[in-house]
């Protein structure tokens, strides 16, 4: 557990906030929508397990939907401390895509488990770790973190981010793959986009339909044989029941 928090929440997230101080959230955003890619890479390669060009394609077409969402907000200012950056994304991804098929590997060897235990267990070292470095690498001002918006913010964070999202992170990777979840990384710009159109009136583009339409077809691709076969399942569970 302690090496699944080390690459799910430490690895991943270090080297995101820290990047994000050099790189826009949209660069961010199209560099993290690498990490399903990244997993199938990892298990093709390494791991020699059969490959999906279908699932590769979708992956493609899943970055290039992503790209296409955050164009009209699209910024580049190259830099050295750019360039590290966006590389720090990438090893971040490395780290996530490493944790994700561990994390098959650690539901499997704790089955008994329920998965939202596992998720807060790694959670836990995780956060710890990201504590321990913070200390010594940031001037932490701690009445920052006393203001409404900055409550408001942690604890939607806590609450939707980490106990609900991550926990049905947990659980969709014991029913499916490592894959299967991992695509809400090409999900979560869009529902970002989508909240500020509902929240702050943000101009939604013609470029931004095209990337959505985009990010659905290319997660429908990644994840068509799994859905494929969820729903052959159900469908032999209601005939049985019949």
């Amino acid at each position: 557990m302690f090496f699944t928090g080390v690459c799910l929440t430490f690895g991943t997230f270090a080297a995101l906030y820290w990047a994000e101080q050099y790189v826009t959230s949209g660069i961010a955003a199209v560099l993290s929508a690498t990490g399903p890619m990244i997993i199938i890479v990892i298990q093709t390669l390494v791991l020699k397990q059969q490959g999906n060009r279908q699932a590769l394609i979708g992956c493609a077409v899943g970055v290039i939907g992503v790209t296409l969402l955050i164009i009209p907000s699209f910024s580049i200012e190259i830099s050295t401390f750019w360039m590290v950056g966006c590389f720090a994304i990438i090893v971040g991804e490395l780290f996530y895509a490493i944790g994700t098929i561990y994390t098959k590997h650690v539901i499997q060897k704790f089955e008994t488990t329920s998965p939202i235990a596992l998720n807060a267990v790694q959670m836990m070292y995780g956060g710890i770790l990201l504590i321990i470095l913070s200390f010594f690498t940031e001037n932490i001002q701690f009445d920052n973190l006393l203001s409404f918006a900055s409550m408001g913010s942690l604890l939607y964070l806590i609450i939707v981010g980490s106990m609900i999202g991550h926990s049905i992170y947990y659980w969709l990777v014991s029913r499916t793959n490592p894959i299967f979840p991992s695509t809400w990384l090409y999900i979560s710009p869009l529902i970002a986009v989508v909240l500020g159109v509902i929240f702050y009136q943000e101009y939604l583009s013609w470029l931004t339909g095209i990337g959505t339409l985009t990010i659905i077809v290319g997660t429908v691709l990644v994840n068509y044989e799994t859905l494929k076969k969820l729903l052959w399942q159900k469908a032999t569970v209601q005939h049985v029941k019949n």
